[in-house]
């Protein structure tokens, strides 16, 4: 029952703030292309257009692959370091309010990293298909 509990908690983490993200930032910036280009931030020097084309990539996808829960720790860490980007670089010289954000998303994408997607997920279905733990061999 625990671990329902917890991978139910888990569910909700990964849809709350994957959708957040797809949707709110991934998809804002994907809509606003045009606008963004002019004054986007550079801060790891690869170019305006990279940059844009990078986060909005790690923005859409990785969301994608949180909400479904596939590649869910590789996902997660793409996102954290994006969020550490955006908060150490991008909102460096702006108010904890004002960054607050990316401090929230960093935490929530950390925890998805540290405990990986839970039960209600690809992830927990491929491993339970090609990575059968001791248990669920017995019971086969």
């Amino acid at each position: 029952m625990r671990q329902i509990c917890t991978s139910v908690g888990l569910l909700i983490l990964r849809l709350t703030f994957g959708l957040s993200m797809l949707l709110l930032h991934g998809v804002g910036k994907y809509q606003r292309y045009d606008a963004l280009t002019d004054n986007f931030y550079d801060p790891l020097g690869v170019g305006v257009n990279n940059s844009l084309n990078l986060t909005i990539f790690i923005e859409i996808v990785f969301p994608i692959f949180l909400l479904i829960g596939f590649a869910t720790r590789l996902a997660s860490l793409q996102l954290v370091f994006t969020m550490l980007v955006a908060l150490l670089l991008v909102h460096h010289a702006d108010t904890w309010k004002e960054s607050e954000r990316a401090l929230i998303y960093m935490g929530a994408f950390a925890t998805l990293l540290f405990t990986g997607p839970g039960l209600f997920s690809i992830d927990a279905i491929l491993r339970r298909k090609f990575w059968p733990t001791l248990e669920e061999r017995a019971a086969a």
